[in-house]
């Protein structure tokens, strides 16, 4: 989805059936958006079911690399193992691809590279970066983890 007004344009939206992340950029900085990509990750029941895991944006900002998680792992008590595995499954699982967005412009206006063209091709892409591999990572989210102490601890 993406949204402009005076102040503000979204990239990017993430959705993971329930997990939202959106991203704003101030309009005077559009031009230097580029490299934009999402991607999720689901750990609900059996990997299908998508109210938990996580979605990410990633895009490069003037020449440095950012992304945006937002997560949701498994709740209840006694469930330490299954968040630390949610947040393992989603840190080495997210992939961004470069595909056919390297701006703002060419991700609203992008239509099939045609031949001699020297667009962007996601069909022969193989640009691939990691949650690691970026300059700067924003992970928020609704993480589950509780203090098991007694009140007066």
């Amino acid at each position: 989805m993406i949204s402009t007004t005076n102040e503000a344009f979204s990239p990017n939206e993430g959705n993971n059936r329930g997990i939202l992340l959106f991203v704003y950029v101030r309009s005077t900085h559009v031009p230097e958006c580029t490299l934009i990509s999402r991607a999720s990750v689901p750990t609900g029941f059996m990997d299908l079911a998508g109210n938990k895991g996580g979605v990410g944006i990633r895009f490069r900002f003037y020449e440095t690399d950012i992304c945006f998680v937002n997560s949701h792992f498994a709740s209840g008590d006694g469930q330490t193992n299954r968040r630390n595995d949610d947040y393992q499954k989603i840190e080495s699982g997210m992939a961004f691809t470069d595909g056919p967005t390297y701006s703002f412009k060419d991700y609203i206006w992008y239509t099939p590279t045609t031949a001699g063209s020297t667009a962007p091709n996601p069909a022969t892409s193989n640009q691939r970066w990691k949650i690691s591999d970026h300059d700067i990572i924003f992970w928020c989210g609704d993480m589950n983890y509780r203090i098991s102490q007694p009140n007066e601890q």
